[in-house]
């Protein structure tokens, strides 16, 4: 990996918009003004106007519409992935340890367990139209890392994930009927997942290591550690969902 990789930059992409914005205007809405057409919906109101929407002739998938602003790259927080081990040798060693992360996608809004599924394909669709490029609401990512350790050592792994933030506009449009304006509704929204990345790796992994004494080895030996204890030849292979909080030795 290039060690030389700026982890905490963000980037940015924007989207082509043009499909979505000439609906908008044939309807008589203005991309870059829609609440001169459209009411601003409140967190709590959104299942309402769903409601609303899916009882339309056509419903969610004929009149939700979604309009992305950018996508934001980032890499995400550190957190333990795979398993740990100590090397319970005398001598230095190198162990690969292998390691799965799953990604999904999370909104800052909520809407009822009937429109979520509607909701979100509407919004991957969109990223595919504007971005040519694909959403995947669940993601999981997989590889190995070796790592270095000395007599004695536990190593454990961390990862900083590529993530994905998309800012995007909900719609029901507002329409001009016989010269009248039965104005429509918006919300905003940021949805996190993943969509690629921009150029960098998926993934940022980092091995750690940390001495420990001898005498604590006699823990695994008793639950509850016992049923994420894996012997191995040259020391202990330890499945736990978090690094072990172990004293150093002295």
């Amino acid at each position: 990996m290039n060690e030389r990789l700026d982890l905490d930059k963000v980037t940015t992409k924007e989207p082509d918009n043009h499909k979505i914005d000439k609906r908008l205007r044939g309807f008589g809405n203005d991309p870059d003004n829609l609440e001169a057409t459209c009411d601003r919906v409140p967190e709590d109101g959104i299942d309402h106007v769903l409601e609303r929407i899916s009882q339309s002739n056509g419903g969610l998938s004929t009149w939700l519409w979604v309009r992305p602003r950018k996508l934001t790259y980032s890499f995400g927080p550190q957190h333990p992935v795979g398993a740990g081990f100590i090397n319970q040798t005398n001598r230095p060693a190198e162990k690969e340890l292998g390691w799965t992360d799953k990604v999904g996608t999370k909104t800052d809004f909520s809407v009822s367990a009937s429109a979520s599924a509607s909701v979100l394909g509407l919004f991957t669709a969109s990223i595919t139209t504007s971005f040519g490029m694909e959403w995947s609401t669940e993601k999981t990512f997989s590889d190995s890392f070796k790592i270095s350790l000395d007599p004695g050592e536990y190593g454990w792994l961390t990862r900083r994930g590529m993530t994905c933030s998309a800012d995007v506009d909900f719609i029901f449009p507002g329409i001009n009927f016989f010269g009248q304006l039965q104005r429509g509704y918006t919300w905003r929204a940021t949805i996190e997942g993943y969509a690629g990345n921009d150029g960098r790796p998926d993934s940022w992994i980092t091995g750690h290591a940390q001495k420990v004494d001898p005498s604590l080895y006699s823990l695994f030996e008793k639950d509850p550690l016992q049923q994420f204890v894996q012997a191995e030849s040259d020391g202990l292979l330890i499945h736990t969902p978090a690094p072990l909080k172990m004293p150093a030795a002295v």
